[in-house]
């Protein structure tokens, strides 16, 4: 479990280096819808926060001041690598219950996060299907506790999820409602393919 928190916490300091130093470009959001036909979805972006232009793993990453203060990920997983970690599928017939559970689960066994608290999970539409709703807490090795809210479901296109994570002092409540401004504006969307 160390390893993997430390290996955590040297990929947020990057990625919260590069977000500071300006080596590349963070789009800023402008209120207006942003559309991924790679990916499948379309949300609006909020003013203030920024796109990363890294697509780590697949998935859209934005901040309003840095990774390690706050981030909204969405992103999409096919739905025979949904929960890779615990050798699990996702499908549209899952029931919200089984896709919240295995999340959870997978999120345990891919980041060694063993403490992790599980304040509520109840089911909740996700850009128009239905998903569940997940809150959760847990600590990092020095101490410093992060609450992250995630909505999740399966589509025809695979499974997708929206997560918010931020420290639970000062930042996690400062910013709920703008990622639920952003999460409500989350829909499903046609698949583009990507010449490459």
């Amino acid at each position: 479990m160390t390893t993997v928190l430390q290996n955590l916490t040297r990929v947020s300091v990057l990625l919260a280096f590069v977000f500071v130093s300006g080596c590349t470009t963070w789009k800023p959001g402008d209120g207006q819808e942003y559309v991924d036909g790679k990916r499948g979805f379309a949300l609006t972006q909020s003013e203030g926060w920024y796109r990363s232009p890294f697509r780590a793993r697949g998935f859209l990453t934005y901040t309003k001041d840095g990774p390690d203060l706050q981030y909204i990920i969405v992103g999409r997983k096919k739905h025979k690598s949904a929960f890779k970690a615990i050798d699990k599928e996702s499908s549209m017939s899952d029931l919200p219950q089984t896709l919240a559970e295995n999340y959870v689960a997978d999120i345990k066994a891919s980041l060694g996060l063993d403490l992790v608290e599980v304040l509520d999970n109840s089911p909740a539409q996700v850009g128009g299907f239905p998903g569940f709703k997940l809150e959760m807490e847990y600590k990092t090795e020095s101490g410093l506790r992060y609450r992250e809210r995630i909505y999740g479901a399966a589509t025809k296109n695979g499974f997708y999820s929206i997560e918010y994570r931020a420290p639970v002092l000062h930042y996690f409540d400062r910013d709920i409602a703008e990622f639920e401004r952003t999460r409500n504006s989350f829909k499903i969307v046609p698949l583009k393919a990507v010449k490459r």
